[in-house]
């Protein structure tokens, strides 16, 4: 899926791939098409240190804009490790983490050296991952608490619903 737009960070585009030259397949008349509505035009790279297979990037043309682009489709994980550390390699480089707030309606950013912070992060690898398809079905339990948006180094966003009990 598509990221926000953000400024390009030096050191961040890979290899050259090509470029798109239009419909991406992304929705099927299944799913309500709309047409252009996966329409990209520009040009691809890899991201340095991540896995081409988990993450491309879109350049934007003249802007110094990029758009992260994050293949979350077709894999099977068993645990918040083989994603977040594995494939987004979270630890080593997050940059931000911000926690949405219900009451004020505002993103706070929180100190990424917390000792709270780590020890999310440890709960985040242990935890069981849950389909956030279309039909989510959470335990019974499972209660939600926040939203959380980990910033890494390269600017790719990792959004979270976080519950309890699921």
């Amino acid at each position: 899926f598509g990221q926000p737009i953000v400024k390009e960070q030096e050191g961040v585009l890979g290899e050259h791939l090509g470029r798109t030259t239009g419909l991406l397949p992304f929705w099927g008349p299944m799913d309500g098409y709309v047409d252009f509505a996966g329409t990209v035009v520009n040009e691809i790279y890899t991201v340095n240190g991540m896995n081409p297979e988990v993450v491309l990037c879109a350049k934007l043309d003249q802007n110094k804009l990029v758009r992260y682009f994050v293949c979350n489709g077709g894999i099977s994980i068993s645990s918040g490790r083989e994603w977040f550390e594995d494939r987004m390699q979270l630890s080593e480089k997050l940059e931000t983490i911000l926690f949405y707030n219900a009451d004020d309606l505002a993103y706070n950013t929180v100190d990424k050296d917390l000792p709270e912070v780590k020890a999310f992060l440890r709960a985040l690898n242990k935890a069981e991952p849950v389909d956030s398809g279309m039909h989510l079905e959470l335990p019974p339990e499972a209660e939600y608490l926040c939203s959380a948006e980990a910033i890494l180094d390269n600017g790719v966003r990792v959004r979270l619903s976080l519950y309890e009990g699921g």
